[in-house]
């Protein structure tokens, strides 16, 4: 029996659906030759949006987006253009991400998040090719004519205000991203990837790798092969470890999670050096330094060695404006980078980093605060990091540092290694 395909792939033919306080429910599928389903929400009012995808056989991820200056224009400029087809400059360029659900395998995804009077575009796409029929459900509750709830807060996953440090958000707007749930490989969840420096030989085109000693240094250092570093799934979390045993230095080397990547895909003979650095979802949420985010993870340091004014791990996050702080695990302290690079505010935690502990960093007004199981540790100004990544070994081809939006977890160091536990990752913005 031939499937009826009701949601389209363009957002001038998202299937207009009238959400209320009873739960309606919209079935239909996602393959590889229709990889995503698009509909259409307007919210007359404050608005609670609660979906749910149900049923699935196969992995597929719920989003939500919300024109960026008038529907008109997204109409006009991307509405005519298959999802599939759009560049992620156009996306960023007419949409706003809203919120995002994207779980591993089977698992059902789930939206709830406040909105204002507006439209609203909900996005159901095929993840790796899968084939899926789905069930969305969905209601929309009146904000303003919700019974009250005295015992719990509107937004349990969100982080609560702390009058001590910057607001990330405004009561009611905070979106949740997980980046890793802690469970399985957070590679496996299409937010992050695992970088390594110099990558491992898979990753290397095949037909390029018999020329890499005959590419320009340049080029050939940073793709020398090489798989130092291992993940492993555990309960709660991921081991990453960077211990370079086949290395004379055991620091030699550095890998991390990061939500950008390196493509090798157009590197080839006649033009070595074209290695490019790309966002691994061209959605991820914009971290504003001004208007305010939010990152909570777990971690514990299980083994670490550096030398001075280095560490095994580090936490990375680069705003909008490339303004950034970057803050150094050892296995007795913690650090924040100064600008020109070196220990700057640092904290003896009177806790044990080998066990696992919460973190949350709060960013906005152009400074950071980072808690750790709920007491302030660090506080400080963002920087504008003076790195140059030419002149790193081997040379990069981007400058994370200046990097819009950028994150990394991990060893970022030829002068530290790790062992290291990373539990869940959650983005507040």
């Amino acid at each position: 029996m031939r499937r009826r395909d009701l949601a389209k792939n363009k957002l001038n033919q998202a299937k207009s659906i009238a959400l209320g306080p009873q739960r309606q429910v919209f079935k239909d599928f996602v393959n590889p030759q229709d990889k995503n389903d698009l509909f259409r929400f307007r919210a007359s009012g404050s608005t609670n949006l609660q979906l749910k995808l149900r049923g699935l056989k196969e992995n597929a991820d719920l989003q939500v987006f919300t024109p960026k200056t008038s529907n008109r224009a997204v109409r006009r400029n991307i509405g005519k253009t298959d999802w599939s087809r759009l560049s992620g400059k156009d996306i960023r360029q007419f949409l706003t991400p809203v919120a995002r659900s994207r779980k591993s395998g089977r698992k059902s995804e789930a939206i709830a998040v406040d909105v204002e009077p507006g439209i609203y575009y909900i996005r159901v796409s095929s993840r790796r090719q899968a084939d899926t029929r789905y069930r969305l459900i969905g209601k929309a509750v009146d904000i303003l004519s919700a019974p009250p709830s005295p015992t719990a807060p509107s937004n349990p996953t969100s982080p609560a205000p702390i009058p001590t440090s910057p607001s990330p958000a405004t009561p009611g707007s905070i979106t949740t991203t997980a980046l890793y749930s802690g469970t399985g490989l957070p590679t496996d969840q299409g937010a992050l990837t695992l970088g390594q420096v110099p990558i491992p030989s898979s990753e290397v085109p095949a037909e390029l790798q018999p020329f890499l000693p005959f590419l320009p240094d340049s080029a050939a250092d940073f793709i020398t092969p090489t798989a130092f570093a291992s993940q492993t799934s555990v309960p709660g979390g991921v081991v990453l470890d960077t211990r370079n045993a086949s290395a004379a230095d055991p620091n030699e080397g550095y890998a991390g999670y990061s939500n950008y990547t390196v493509d090798l895909s157009s590197v080839s003979l006649n033009d070595p050096t074209n290695i490019t650095f790309s966002p691994v979802d061209v959605t991820f949420p914009v971290l504003d330094s001004a208007g305010g985010y939010s990152l909570t993870f777990d971690l514990a340091i299980n083994a670490e060695s550096s030398v001075a004014d280095r560490a095994g791990f580090s936490l990375l996050v680069v705003g909008n404006d490339t303004r950034a702080i970057e803050l150094d695990f050892k296995a007795d302290r913690i650090f924040a980078q100064a600008a020109a690079f070196g220990a700057a505010e640092t904290v003896l935690p009177s806790f044990n980093l080998a066990n696992r502990n919460s973190y949350k960093l709060n960013v906005a007004n152009g400074g950071y605060t980072l808690f750790g199981n709920g007491s302030p540790l660090l506080s400080g100004a963002l920087r504008n990091y003076d790195f140059d990544p030419a002149a790193s070994d081997p040379p990069l081809p981007a400058n994370p540092y200046a990097t819009p939006n950028f994150i990394f977890a991990g060893d970022l160091t030829d002068g530290g290694s790790s062992r290291t536990t990373l539990g869940p990752i959650s983005l507040f913005t």
